[in-house]
Formats: C-alpha cells, structure tokens, sequence
C-alpha cells in the first residue's frame, strides 16, 4: 500500500516565462507568414515544409517542459522514483539496501549543478529534482547516494519514520 506520492514539474515562473516566450515566437511567426505575407529568416510563407520543421521544433519546445515530471511513492518495500521521460518505469530503492534515509536541505547548484538527473562521481552520487531545496537523501549499503527531490518534507518524513528504522 503506497503512503505517499507525489508529483513534480519543471513549473517554477521563469521556466512558465521561456515557455511562453516560444510560444510567443511561434504567434508571431504565424503572423508574419500568414498576415503579413513575409518571410521569417529563410522560411517563405509558401515553405510548407520550412514552416512545419520551424513550427514542430517550436511546439516541441514547448512541450518538453510539460513533459518532464518527477514522480515518487514510498511505501512498505521502499522508495519508488521515476523522472519521465527518461525511466519507463519506477527504479526501486528497496529499504533492505538503505543504510541512511532522511530529509535534508541540499543547495542544487553547489552541489549538483541545477536541477533535474544530475549524477556527481566523485561523490558516487545522483540527483533526482526539478525545483526547490528539499530531498530525500538516500544512502544505500554499497555506498551509494540518491537524492530525491521533494515538496512534501515533512509528510516523506513521516513515512520513512514508519517504514525505515535506523
């Protein structure tokens, strides 16, 4: 039984602001090509294909913000993450390999570069966030260590108190 989940998406008010900036590329593409009749660049407003290249590029865009979301459960066999679309499925982190596991506030750009699957060798370590300064760290058996980000701290808290005993 899964006690707690949560989603995350990459929709803090200046990533919402690039996007909507593309979108606002691609209006004003549409105007010149259809309203104006002018070219924008070297995309005519008769290149079907020119157009469709630069409208799919620009819309993909648009998209991939929408897409990527990190997504976590915990519950009685342990951590289950995944940050779509890079995992098809959950990865497990099963509490039998946790040697560690807390809440903790970690700084993104010192110690991992930004946000989103970052993974530091040196400190044979991953990442898993997409906004804000709280994660679940993890630190398994053989060493190993996984930070999940989270914005729920302390309801995590909570459940790993329940299901991980130090």
């Amino acid at each position: 039984m899964t006690l707690f989940t949560e989603i995350q998406r990459f929709n803090q008010w200046w990533m919402q602001l690039i996007n909507f900036s593309v979108l606002g590329i691609l209006v004003f593409f549409f105007y010149r090509w259809y309203v104006l009749g002018k070219a924008v660049d070297k995309v005519k407003p008769d290149d079907f294909y020119g157009q469709a290249v630069v409208s799919g590029s620009l819309i993909f865009a648009f998209a991939l913000i929408y897409l990527f979301s990190l997504r976590t459960k915990i519950d009685e066999n342990g951590i289950h993450y995944r940050f779509i679309p890079f995992h098809l499925n959950f990865k497990k982190i099963s509490w039998y390999n946790v040697q560690e596991c807390y809440i903790r506030e970690y700084s993104p750009i010192s110690e991992y570069g930004g946000w989103g699957i970052k993974i530091v060798p040196s400190k044979n370590s991953k990442a898993y966030t997409t906004k804000g300064t709280m994660g679940i760290q993890v630190v398994l058996k053989n060493g190993e260590n996984i930070l999940v980000g989270t914005q729920k701290s302390d309801e995590a808290q909570n459940i790993i108190n329940r299901y991980f005993k130090t």
